[in-house]
């Protein structure tokens, strides 16, 4: 059995063809960069999701950088 993201989720995710795409390596460093600052002191709750973004980091994708942002929203 697959998984599938209910309907209201849809429109947050790309699509198959443009997840795989690769996205600015510098953006997602920068981004992956600020969520682990951010949380070595300060958020322990999103330790394990930014530590799981963080493995993205060789080749970041597209999909990769929405989830790091995801967890930006989630900590502002």
């Amino acid at each position: 059995m697959m998984f599938r993201d209910p309907a209201k989720w849809r429109h947050k995710y790309p699509k198959k063809e443009e997840a795989d795409k690769p996205c600015d390596q510098t953006l997602y460093r920068a981004v992956i960069g600020s969520l682990l600052h951010a949380i070595k002191w300060t958020r322990n709750d999103a330790m394990t999701a930014v530590y799981f973004a963080a493995t993205a980091m060789h080749r970041p994708t597209e999909e990769a950088l929405q989830a790091a942002l995801c967890i930006v929203r989630y900590l502002y």
